[in-house]
This record gives C-alpha cells, sequence and structure tokens, in this order.
C-alpha cells in the first residue's frame, strides 16, 4: 500500500517543478536615446576632404555606437546578436528614461552616450536595480558619465583618459588581460581584449572580478599619446566590479569598446562570453515585474501568520506579523501596482484595529501578572480590569 504524501510536500513539489519548467526568457532594455553617432565629426571630415577636392561617400549608420549597427567598426551589432541568443532586446531610441518603462525589464544596458543623465533619470535607474532590476553599465574614456556611478558609489576618472599598454595587439590601444578572478560572470573567460579601457578609481562595495596588470597606464587627454608621462598613474587597474544594490544587481565595467564589433570579430579572447555571463547573471533576479510577486509571497507568509496568531489571541506577536505584512505589501505595490498587494494591504487594516487594541491589552495584562507576583493586589486588580475592558 503506497504511504499517503502530505500536502505540504505535494505544494513544495508543483513549486519546484513550476520554478525549473520556466522558460520565460531575461528582458533587456538597450539604451539609445543619446548614443555618439559621430554626425558632426563626418560633416566636418567631409567638408575637409571636399575642399581638397576629394569626394567622400561614408554612411552615418556604419558610425553609430547602436546594437542594431552590424556592419560599422563602431557599432555593437554583433554584441546584440550574442544578447539575443540568450535573452529577448528592445532598443530605446528616444525619450527619457523614467521607472515606468523600466519596471517591465530584467536588464538595463548603457554602453553609450555622449549626453549626461538627468537626476531624476538617474533616480529611476537606482529604483529600477533596488528592486530586483540589472544594471549593465559600460563607460568609455570620451563620455565617463559619473552622475550614473556615483549614484551606486562608484566613480571612473573625473577627465577623459584611457588604459593603454606597450605590448598591446594594436600599438597601444588593444590590450589582453588576465587577472579574472572566479565568478558566475567570468564563467569560461581566461582573457578578454580590452579596447578602450578605463580605470574604475573607487567604489563603495562589490566584488572586482577583472584588473589589468602592473604594465598598464593611464594615458590622459593632453599628454604624449601612446607614451607614457611621468605624472600618469600606472596599473594595475580596476576594470570590471560586480555590486548586488538591494534585490537587484549591478556591473560596472570601463571599456565599452570591447564590445564593439571590430573587436568581437578578433581572435583569442571571450568578449562574447563574457557579455553573455554578464547578462545572465544580471538578469537571475528578475526586474521589478517579476520581483513584486516574490515580495507578495512573502507579504501574504507574514499575514498568514499574523491570522493565526491573531485567532490564538497572541496579539502583541500578531502585530509584529501584520506590520511585517504591511510594509512588504506596500514595498510591493511600489515596486510593481499590483492588485494582490492592494488586497493584501485592505486585509492588514482590516483587522489592524482590533489587533492593536488586543496588543495593548496582553501589554497591561503583563503588567498586572507582574504587580500579583509582588502581591500588589489592589494594583493588580486595576491592570487586571483594564485589560478585561479592552
Amino acid at each position: 500500500m503506497k504511504k499517503a504524501i502530505p500536502a505540504i510536500m505535494v505544494l513544495l513539489l508543483l513549486s519546484t517543478v513550476h520554478c525549473a519548467g520556466s522558460t520565460e526568457p531575461i528582458k533587456v532594455l538597450v539604451d539609445e536615446t543619446r548614443i555618439l553617432t559621430l554626425e558632426e565629426l563626418l560633416e566636418d571630415i567631409v567638408i575637409i576632404f571636399e575642399a581638397q577636392g576629394v569626394p567622400m561617400v561614408i554612411s552615418l549608420e556604419d558610425l553609430k555606437e547602436s546594437f542594431e549597427n552590424t556592419k560599422g567598426d563602431f557599432g555593437y551589432g554583433k554584441a546584440g546578436k550574442e544578447v539575443k541568443k540568450m535573452a529577448s532586446m528592445t532598443i530605446k531610441k528616444s525619450g527619457t528614461i523614467n521607472y515606468i518603462t523600466l519596471k517591465e525589464y530584467d536588464v538595463l544596458i548603457i554602453a553609450s552616450f555622449i549626453e549626461t543623465y538627468t537626476p531624476a533619470e538617474v533616480d529611476a535607474i537606482l529604483k529600477f536595480v533596488e528592486n530586483g532590476g540589472g544594471l549593465l553599465f559600460m563607460a568609455s574614456y570620451g563620455t565617463l558619465n559619473n552622475s550614473i556611478s556615483e549614484k551606486f558609489g562608484v566613480k571612473f576618472p573625473s577627465e577623459s583618459a584611457r588604459i593603454r599598454e606597450k605590448k598591446g595587439e594594436e600599438g597601444v590601444d588593444q590590450i589582453y588581460v588576465t587577472d579574472i578572478t572566479s565568478h558566475p560572470i567570468t564563467e569560461g573567460v581566461e582573457k578578454i581584449l580590452l579596447d578602450g579601457g578605463v580605470p574604475i578609481t573607487s567604489y563603495e562595495s562589490g566584488d572586482v572580478l577583472i584588473r589589468t596588470d602592473a604594465e598598464s597606464w593611464e594615458d590622459a587627454v593632453g599628454g604624449k599619446s601612446g607614451e607614457k608621462d611621468e605624472d600618469e598613474e600606472g596599473g594595475p587597474f580596476d576594470i570590471l566590479l560586480a555590486v548586488n544594490v538591494g534585490r537587484g544587481r549591478a556591473i560596472f565595467f570601463g571599456g565599452n569598446d570591447t564590445f564593439n564589433n571590430v573587436v568581437l570579430e578578433k581572435q583569442g579572447h571571450q568578449n562574447r562570453d563574457l557579455l553573455k555571463n554578464m547578462v545572465k547573471w544580471l538578469g537571475e533576479s528578475g526586474g521589478p515585474y517579476k520581483q513584486y510577486k516574490v515580495v507578495n509571497e512573502q507579504a501574504q507568509n507574514a499575514l498568514s501568520n499574523a491570522e493565526s496568531l491573531y485567532e490564538d489571541n497572541e496579539f502583541s506577536e500578531a502585530k509584529k506579523e501584520f506590520d511585517s505584512a504591511l510594509e512588504l505589501f506596500l514595498e510591493s505595490k511600489e515596486m510593481y501596482p499590483n492588485a494582490d498587494a492592494e488586497s493584501g494591504i485592505a486585509e492588514v487594516e482590516r483587522f489592524m484595529p482590533t489587533c492593536e487594541i488586543g496588543a495593548e491589552a496582553d501589554t497591561i495584562f503583563e503588567k498586572a501578572e507582574e504587580l500579583f507576583g509582588k502581591r500588589e493586589y489592589e494594583n493588580a486588580i486595576t491592570e487586571y480590569g483594564k485589560a478585561q475592558a479592552l
């Protein structure tokens, strides 16, 4: 005769099967609202050459630092293809960044920008990450944009500079980096080809996973290009930092050109694997549109415990659980407006007034018990009466 399986075990098994069978892809948003197109630079070049009687025909599309551009060297189209192998990818081409948009995604990628982000946009990005989202921030030596990174306690150089090395792949610009710490982000990655590297100058928390070696240096604009000046700082430099932020995660990487088309086409490195690992790690916790369900489950558990304690007249303990449930339901509602949180809040509010009275009665009763134990019977009777009245 088969043994009966307890109901709780059935629920756990079903829960496990559901989680294991989930095939919902990671949702990635690439911000290209202010990417570098080099249009102005190109126009200047064309004017100069045409003034010399030399006609020029260059496609502006080839110069776009876009995840759609698979042809030009500056594009990230090949990186975009890698992302699409393990995630759904949307490119935001205009407008501003806001939480209403971000909350529907798991990962935000910022890889190229020529204009700063406003305080409101930076706050929205931080809120997104704190509520479960993932941020992949790839700094460029030309546009560091500390306005975003500093919100997370991370700083890049305040002036334009890039990491270079004498034994670079091509001159001093592209260098192989092998100082790589073991982590899910660096799984299968033994060497990367860094292009346009930017050092992380300081950070408040997190794990540094990739560093350049001691032969590298920070080549600042204004000095001798490609040669180390006496006042230029030498390596090693931190270039990849992984940070847990609230319910989410962030990666700060100094070297957005590391993933452009021309670099990905070269051999002898695992840049593609690094990119996919980063997106996977960032998307594991799930964005706000997923995380609110986790918070609701935690809130519902607290609510169930509170109601059980309430029924047992354990009002003080019940109040603690009701407070916890209310805090979690409010967090869920702020994270991602939903009906479950609304109904949970209403349920807590229905019980709370009576529970608070009961908790007050518990406190008075405990005081009466203490007085009784001290044989202060008249005072004890008075306190018992107050508790009974409540």
